[in-house]
């Protein structure tokens, strides 16, 4: 695991960058504090190294689901918060892990 690291501005704002090492894709969700809208897109990620960044926020949420299965709870992967000093956060699968020669490729 490749950690990079920072701090985060004063209101908790900072650069967030996001990696799917999995051998297939993965769409990436923010957990909102909405009543009306308790999740929100931000990101599909595509094999093998899909990545994304974007500013977020100190304490966050998040988690990872296959394409279109975000509302089965069963399928939510990996939640997680953003922490204050942690910039980057990798979606990994054991038993599914992407082609290394190709993860490499896309950095």
């Amino acid at each position: 695991l490749i950690s990079l690291t920072s701090t985060a501005n004063p209101d908790g704002a900072m650069l967030t960058r996001f990696r799917n090492l999995a051998n297939y894709d993965i769409v990436l969700w923010w957990l909102t504090p909405y009543q009306d809208e308790e999740i929100r897109f931000f990101g599909h990620l595509k094999a093998n190294g899909g990545m994304t960044s974007f500013t977020s926020y100190v304490n966050h949420r998040f988690f990872w689901a296959p394409p279109g299965q975000q509302h089965d709870t069963s399928q939510r992967r990996g939640h997680f918060t953003i922490q204050k000093d942690q910039i980057l956060y990798v979606y990994t699968d054991d038993n599914d892990p992407g082609d290394p020669s190709l993860v490499t490729e896309a950095n």
